[in-house]
């Protein structure tokens, strides 16, 4: 490219103008064929980059899910262990071994939401609280506090619990968005032949109402369980997994609320503000799900989340309105028969000229007949 472009220089100072045109032209294509091949490689390297991306998510979310179990499982034998038990300064141990063991993840943790950025503020927040209540768990362990270590314990494993359907949704997110890329023109990925879609507030209503008809199944389902109509005395079993998948829903359309919101504060405009608080309210009920907790304000979170989701779907049909109107302000008109136009509008130019003309003194009589006179001359 860079000889091309020096052969059309020295063409033009030479006054050779065909063959620098010829120089240019060939430079031309060489740097649109270095474009394509520069795309290609990027595309090449962003999927190998996502490759790895979701390799890590997974083992991240394997051991994380180990650490849950390993923490939920401490946490019963905590319930039931005599302070003076041997034992008991063994579950100790075991909780100072969980908390190496969840150093090493969040630091691989902190590392993949670098790469990852839409992770990083969820991953910050709930690391902290697994610290935290791990921290406070050892040492309530020194003063034999039982009961504090229990809750202390309990909310390891909520944190625990939060980080693994927030990967597990991730990684749900990602292979979607890798399938739905390979796809030409499918509209689902920033690569040619897709435009990106945008998250509507019409469809997220759409999905929390179907949620929250499952949250009144669910509610029914652990006050028959409470009471005692479990004759066979089986634990939460197939509810368990029932949560899970709740959670996650719920999960996926408070992050698309969050997406909404930050696109609407992209101007400074704050906009997105009203959103913020939808999506602190779903974050309060993925809570109260992951602990098996839905309750009467559970379903008082759910239905202010209806009422302020459709605030946003009548805001969004204004705003679109707005567009449409903007988009068809000062548009040219076409004139459907050119010519006749053009005769009024000579005419029109004759009849003002003549009112010019005409003395204002005249009597109608004489008025009328300076008319038919110019009309006479416009005929001719």
């Amino acid at each position: 490219i860079k000889k091309e472009q020096a052969e059309s220089t020295e063409s033009l100072s030479k006054d050779k103008k065909e063959k620098a045109s010829k120089s240019q032209k060939s430079a031309s294509e060489k740097m649109d064929q270095m474009a394509q091949q520069m795309e290609m490689m990027m595309a090449s390297s962003s999927e190998e980059q996502q490759e790895e991306d979701m390799d890590a998510l997974r083992a991240l979310l394997e051991n994380i899910i180990t650490l849950s179990f390993d923490q939920e499982e401490l946490m019963d034998n905590m319930k039931v262990v005599d302070k003076s038990d041997p034992k008991y300064v063994t579950h100790g141990q075991t909780q100072r071994k969980l908390k190496d063991d969840s150093r090493m993840v969040a630091d691989s943790l902190f590392a993949l939401s670098k790469r990852i950025p839409q992770l990083s503020a969820f991953v910050n927040k709930e690391i902290s609280l697994v610290n935290e209540h791990m921290d406070k768990a050892l040492e309530d362990y020194g003063e034999q506090r039982t009961p504090k270590i229990v809750t202390s314990q309990q909310y390891v494993m909520t944190s625990f619990n939060n980080l693994a359907l927030m990967l597990d949704d991730a990684l749900k997110q990602m292979q979607k968005e890798q399938n739905a890329c390979k796809k030409p023109g499918s509209g689902s990925c920033n690569k040619p032949g897709g435009q990106g879609k945008k998250p509507s507030a019409s469809k997220m209503k759409a999905q929390q109402q179907s949620l929250e008809k499952q949250l009144q199944k669910m509610k029914e389902k652990m006050e028959n369980f409470n009471k005692g109509e479990n004759k066979q005395g089986k634990g939460m079993g197939g509810m368990s997994q029932e949560l899970m998948q709740m959670a996650a829903k719920q999960s996926a359309i408070r992050r698309q609320i969050e997406q909404m919101s930050q696109e609407l504060n992209e101007d400074g405009s704050g906009k997105g503000n009203g959103l913020k608080e939808i999506a602190k309210e779903m974050e309060d009920v993925e809570k109260d799900i992951v602990n098996q907790d839905i309750n009467i304000e559970t379903l008082k979170r759910q239905q202010d989340i209806m009422t302020r989701l459709l605030k946003a779907e009548n805001a969004e049909r204004e705003r679109e309105q707005d567009e449409k109107r903007k988009s068809t302000e000062a548009r040219e008109q076409k004139v459907s028969n050119p010519v006749r136009y053009t005769e009024y509008q000579k005419l029109k130019e004759k009849e003002v000229e003549m009112l010019r003309t005409m003395p204002p003194s005249l009597k109608p009589y004489y008025k009328d007949k300076v008319n038919k006179y110019f009309n006479k001359l416009g005929a001719e």
